[in-house]
């Protein structure tokens, strides 16, 4: 049981992490949201505003409140497709990129971290 209580103590850290790091306001329909948006990003796929609402296994309306304050706080903007304006792009900012990258620093210090000196406090 021990092997199992540290892999929990590092997904604790790892969300005390993202706590500090994304804009998720402490819900787990906008860290999909963010993790889906900088997966995209990174991988240079173009991913469209109705791509990301039927892509996640979350309400229309928690995506919508929680994407639209990413839009609000400057962290996405829209890019209209050039062929059909009916089509909105994601794009994320400077300042979502900055998150994200922190995020990926900081979760990636802690999963380096021997086990016995990851906090476990929520």
């Amino acid at each position: 049981m021990e092997q199992e209580i540290n892999v929990i103590k590092y997904l604790v850290a790892l969300r005390n992490c993202s706590k500090q790091s994304l804009p998720m306001s402490d819900s787990l329909v906008a860290y999909d949201l963010i993790l889906l948006i900088a997966i995209q990003c990174g991988e240079r796929q173009p991913l469209s505003v109705k791509q990301l609402f039927s892509s996640l296994p979350h309400s229309y309306s928690a995506v919508r409140e929680h994407y639209n304050r990413l839009l609000n706080d400057g962290y996405v903007v829209h890019k209209q497709d050039e062929k059909d304006k009916r089509i909105k792009y994601i794009e994320p900012t400077e300042k979502f990129i900055g998150s994200v990258v922190n995020y990926a620093n900081n979760a990636k210090a802690i999963l380096n971290t021997p086990p016995l000196s990851i906090s476990a406090r929520l």
